[in-house]
């Protein structure tokens, strides 16, 4: 189980460095700008999918197996559940 886990955050942070990369010195510069604010939250949620978008989804779903899916169902937070209602049933 901790496998599994582990390797989904590991996932995650693969598509963080590669989100980063795409995002830029422009992205960092707006985050700074909106630094603790709501909006700071909601662009690091917008990050994240993009960062699962790159590595985690594409892994889960071209491997699907439920476990490692709920859990990366179970650990989304609250910001990113309310960006994306879709994905939560």
């Amino acid at each position: 189980m901790t496998s599994n886990e582990l390797s989904i955050t590991l996932l995650h942070e693969i598509g963080d460095i590669k989100a980063g990369v795409i995002l830029g010195e422009q992205w960092r510069d707006i985050l700074l700008q909106l630094s603790h604010s709501k909006g700071e939250v909601m662009l690091r949620a917008v990050k994240d999918y993009l960062a699962d978008s790159l590595s985690t989804l594409p892994d889960l779903i071209a491997n699907f197996r439920q476990e490692p899916f709920h859990f990366y169902m179970a650990n989304l937070t609250s910001m990113r559940k309310t960006i994306a209602q879709g994905l939560v049933l």
